[in-house]
């Protein structure tokens, strides 16, 4: 398995006069994933991606000392690739049609500081996608069976989604070190992801809404308290948060995920919603400085037919997640760093027996993931060394950062295979796959 992705931006500031500035980007991504497997006495390749061109302006308008204004739009062409299969001499076997669409965003927003002590954000955002052709669109009954085809020539728009998406956030100053915010925003997501939690592999299945799929609907409240301390040396939060979601989409069990042009009729859908609390301890100033941050947070998820229409928990809910920073100037050329991660490991879905049908042995698997993965957590280090900070001597300042990515070389678990204990044998026994143990790392940084 392989997959990458490939990143292009032109981007053009302008101060159009002392109150207005624009900002316009292009930028070109090109996401890629494949995955080698083999069936039978064959071996195939399965490509697949997406390649986007997106055009932005952004527009801020500077009212006065207690007031901006920004707005803008973008429009973004989307191109799905389903997958092509080829063997593994390169050649072509069959290939499913790529998924067009244009995607269009008008918004704006506004920042006011209404009094001394009240701060207000207050945005509105009108997004649209458009299905087009050339395209060949299966419907569905409430069976997922296939009652008709219907076929659109190229450039053809065939289906049409829009909607407003709001957002207000707001920060009340109850004196110098002590604040409480709260905000609402609502959002749609017209790029669907879905992956198969069986497998705990990251090749998520990504195509856009269409007649069959609705675009994805989710609101967020959140409210939080803020304070410093010891003359702003210590920065302290603790936030809580709470988000509904409508038209999530998951793989019925047992799904065709891969080559099958009929994905959509393997797709249920259904509600989610995710809550959590954020707190944050963070010293600014000093030969020491760094911050631990704590979450406790839970994703579910309740879709048609799928776990006895139980709420049973999201692919990226993982409960506990601690990171620790500490960085230390040991003199004014040497700076030391340690970053420490740890997180629930994710959730996946296993399989518990098997059974033989027609000379092939069939998994049964568990509840929607209903194990997990081991706990995550890694050490990462660095020491970084300025060579010269003088800018006015040589005309740059330069440093050198030497690192260690996982310096207790932690196995942590990508994904678990199961295969016989032995040749011929029908007990199973499970394998963990680790991507990366102990990275050593060497940065030249040089600024002039």
């Amino acid at each position: 398995m392989r997959w990458a992705n490939r990143v292009q931006t032109l981007r053009w500031n302008s101060i159009l006069s002392d109150y207005l500035t624009a900002n316009f980007i292009y930028t070109h991504t090109n996401y890629d994933y494949t995955l080698n497997t083999t069936m039978g006495l064959s071996s195939y390749i399965w490509d697949s991606g997406i390649d986007d061109h997106t055009v932005k302006a952004d527009f801020s308008y500077y009212c006065s000392a207690k007031s901006s204004f920004r707005f803008g739009g973008q429009v973004t062409h989307h191109n799905y690739r389903p997958g092509t299969i080829s063997s593994l001499d390169e050649e072509v076997i069959t290939t499913m049609a790529d998924k067009k669409s244009l995607e269009y965003a008008l918004f704006a927003s506004s920042e006011l500081k209404v009094t001394e002590n009240l701060h207000v954000k207050a945005g509105l955002r009108f997004s649209a996608i458009q299905n087009m052709g050339e395209a060949k669109v299966f419907l569905f009954d409430e069976n997922y069976k296939v009652t008709d085809t219907l076929q659109y020539g190229k450039g053809d728009i065939y289906n049409t989604y829009a909607g407003f998406e709001p957002r207000i956030s707001a920060a009340y100053l109850l004196s110098e070190k002590l604040s409480v915010k709260s905000s609402y925003a609502r959002t749609l997501q017209y790029v669907q992801p879905a992956s198969n939690s069986a497998s705990g592999m990251p090749h998520d299945i990504w195509f856009p809404v269409s007649p069959n799929l609705k675009p994805q609907v989710s609101d967020q409240v959140s409210a939080g308290v803020f304070r410093n301390m010891f003359n702003n040396m210590i920065e302290t939060s603790a936030e809580l948060y709470y988000k509904e979601m409508d038209n999530q989409i998951d793989f019925r069990d047992n799904a065709n995920m891969y080559f099958n042009e009929l994905l959509e009729g393997e797709i249920r859908t259904g509600i989610a919603k995710a809550y959590g609390v954020e707190f944050l301890l963070r010293k600014n100033s000093g030969a020491f400085t760094g911050w631990i941050g704590y979450t406790y947070s839970k994703a579910r998820r309740r879709i048609q037919s799928i776990n006895n229409d139980n709420w049973y928990d999201a692919n990226y809910d993982k409960p506990h997640n601690l990171t620790i920073v500490v960085n230390y100037e040991l003199t004014e050329r040497l700076k030391l760093g340690a970053t420490w991660i740890y997180t629930t490991g994710a959730p996946v879905t296993l399989p518990t027996s098997r059974w033989e049908y027609a000379g092939m042995i069939m998994p049964g698997y568990s509840e929607r993931n209903g194990y997990r993965l081991p706990d995550y957590h890694r050490l990462d280090l660095s020491a970084t060394i300025i060579l010269n900070k003088n800018k006015k001597v040589s005309g740059f300042t330069n440093e050198l950062n030497i690192s260690a990515y996982n310096a207790y070389n932690r196995k942590n678990p990508f994904t678990i295979f199961f295969t016989p204990e032995e040749k011929g044998s029908s007990n199973m026994k499970a394998y963990a796959l680790s991507m990366f143990g102990i990275v050593p790392s060497l940065t030249w940084n040089f600024r002039f």
